[in-house]
């Protein structure tokens, strides 16, 4: 439903919200008009309060999500214009909703829902005031076709540059599986729940597997279906959309020449943003996934390395738990990246691994801890989330969570044709130059042998963290996971040593980052990759000031972004931050 472009049939969204008052308002229009009364008065005028009360309703049952308050915005203002007779264009409408919504809430101009859901809605308003005029069943099809397939021109470019794909099958999507949801099955469900009905519900159940069957269809056909977009691609369409406009006219006036130039400006802006690491850098991104871990690492031959890859312990469903996934996709996407040569899992904590769940991109292999295996103890037979604070900072425990374990994870990686290894102390990996070392864990339980602690199992797997560490050109790049200070003991004792940049071990915790580490690692920058406000405390001062009396630089995911470090090919290091 995704890859063909059809995905808002499926959620609770403004378009079901139009369908439902659409249906009601024409139903009870229809139904004055045949009343006795219907001669003596506008059926239009009293069709409109109770389809607005059914609108309100509605939306309130549904949870009074953002994307149905915005529709019903807009319904509302048409009812309303119906009730009292007031002409009201469609357009008119839809910009008195958008003015209202920003002010009420101005950050939503650079939601991609609010863009996708007006500029989809402009376009089939000025379409309404300039389309297909022609009756009968033609005449429905050609509108519906030339709707679809303008709304998918100019939602397209947003598309591409949000998510980085482009639906190509949502023209034929939208014509013919989106009306079969919205005008047949979704009023049928809704007449089944509300009267009772169990054969319309039954029916109302097949046609949406009939549906599922078609999309599953259309997104088997080339080249109709989903398509990867990079944001260097989008910046070229920019680029032949400026200069479409300055030859738009045999002679361009000085009006075109200006707005052409703005438009390159803007591509070459963007391409400057978005631009690859340079020849024969290694780059490493450490990615702002709120409360958790995720680290992207381009190699100078344009391999991609993932350590870590973030989750939300604390969200309702799978989907919001992996959200982070999702993102280290696009952002794959976005440098035009298509697959993960090694991903590193630090250990089997939800804030690490409930990512992996969302990333699409393939995985050719995959690095976790041995402890991480079959039924000891990294294997939780179920995520866990934090609960609020019992003591002090870093001390809040954890409780049981309806989301899969890491175990299930990994088996769903696999079955996918991922490798998953556990790797031996040492260099593990040298490739175009880049030396993947592994430093922990230092202790391999016996086979069935438990490494839980009976007092604080948590603890014990942090300090069995999977510790690697990249050197290029004499640069070292450490990653500590969520190493406590037994296991930073342990990293002393093994040998790590100085490091240019250090990932702070476990957000920032108190338990971390002690006094021996830090002054063994002397990095010149400390990335401390955590959650803004988040429940436990992290970083605790006490540790942000140990580094930085260490005299290392301080940045921090949740106040300065995505954080990248490039090393090129003479040793040079640079950091850039990306603040949101």
């Amino acid at each position: 439903w995704r890859d063909v472009g059809i995905f808002h049939v499926l959620s609770v969204s403004g378009l079901h919200l139009a369908v439902v008052a659409g249906l009601a308002f024409g139903l009870l229009r229809r139904l004055i008009a045949a009343s006795p009364w219907g001669g003596r008065t506008r059926p239009a005028r009293w069709a409109a309060p109770p389809a607005l009360v059914l609108a309100v309703g509605y939306t309130m049952i549904t949870g009074a999500q953002l994307a149905t308050l915005r529709s019903l915005v807009v319904i509302a203002l048409v009812l309303i214009a119906q009730f009292l007779d007031r002409p009201l264009r469609l357009i008119d409408a839809l910009g008195v909703a958008a003015l209202a919504i920003l002010v009420w809430r101005p950050a939503d101009l650079l939601d991609p829902s609010f863009q996708l859901s007006f500029v989809a809605a402009l376009t089939l308003a000025l379409g309404s005031a300039n389309g297909e005029r022609r009756r009968g069943l033609r005449g429905w099809v050609m509108r519906g076709l030339t709707s679809s397939a303008w709304v998918a021109l100019t939602t397209a470019p947003l598309t591409a540059y949000h998510f980085q794909q482009v639906a190509a099958g949502g023209v034929l999507g939208n014509l013919v599986l989106t009306p079969l949801v919205e005008l047949v099955a979704l009023p049928l469900g809704l007449a089944g729940v509300v009267l009772g009905i169990a054969p319309a519900i039954t029916v109302a159940a097949w046609i949406v597997g009939l549906a599922d069957r078609g999309a599953g269809l259309l997104a088997m056909i080339t080249p109709v279906g989903h398509v990867a977009v990079a944001s260097a691609t989008v910046m070229m369409i920019l680029v032949a959309l400026s200069l479409g406009l300055a030859a738009r006219t045999g002679r361009p006036g000085w009006r075109d020449r200006v707005t052409a130039a703005l438009w390159l400006a803007l591509c070459l802006v963007w391409s400057l943003g978005r631009s690859p690491p340079p020849p024969g850098a290694l780059r490493v991104t450490f990615l702002d996934v709120g409360q958790g871990d995720a680290a992207l690492v381009e190699l100078p031959d344009g391999a991609v390395w993932l350590i870590d890859a973030g989750g939300n312990p604390a969200a309702r469903d799978l989907a919001q738990a992996a959200a982070p996934g999702r993102a280290i996709d696009r952002v794959l996407a976005a440098y035009d990246h298509r697959r993960i040569a090694l991903a590193i899992l630090s250990h089997p904590h939800p804030d690490h691994y409930l990512g992996l769940a969302g990333v699409e991109t393939p995985i050719d292999e995959l690095w976790t801890a041995e402890e991480t295996d079959g039924g000891r103890a990294g294997d939780l037979s179920g995520a866990v989330r934090p609960a609020a604070p019992s003591g002090p900072a870093g001390s809040a425990g954890w409780t049981r969570h309806a989301l899969p374990g890491f175990a299930a994870i990994a088996a769903q990686i696999a079955a996918r044709g991922t490798r998953i290894v556990h790797p031996s102390l040492g260099v593990a990996r040298r490739e175009a130059g880049v030396e993947l070392s592994v430093w922990a864990p230092r202790y391999q339980p016996a086979a069935g042998e438990s490494v839980r602690c009976a007092t604080d199992p948590v603890r014990t797997v942090n300090d069995n963290s999977l510790v690697v560490a990249l050197t290029y050109r004499g640069r070292t790049i450490a990653f500590a996971g969520d190493v406590e200070a037994e296991g930073e003991d342990a990293l002393i004792a093994a040998g790590l040593g100085r490091a240019d940049v250090v990932k702070v071990a476990h957000h920032g915790s108190p338990t971390s980052s002690t006094a021996g580490f830090v002054a063994a690692t002397r990095p010149g920058l400390a990335v401390i990759s955590c959650g803004p406000a988040n429940a436990f405390g992290f970083p605790s001062p006490e540790v942000v000031e140990r580094w930085r009396t260490a005299g290392a630089e301080i940045a921090r995911t949740d106040r300065d972004g995505a954080i990248t470090v490039t090393i090129d090919r003479e040793g040079g290091l640079a950091i850039d931050r990306h603040v949101p």
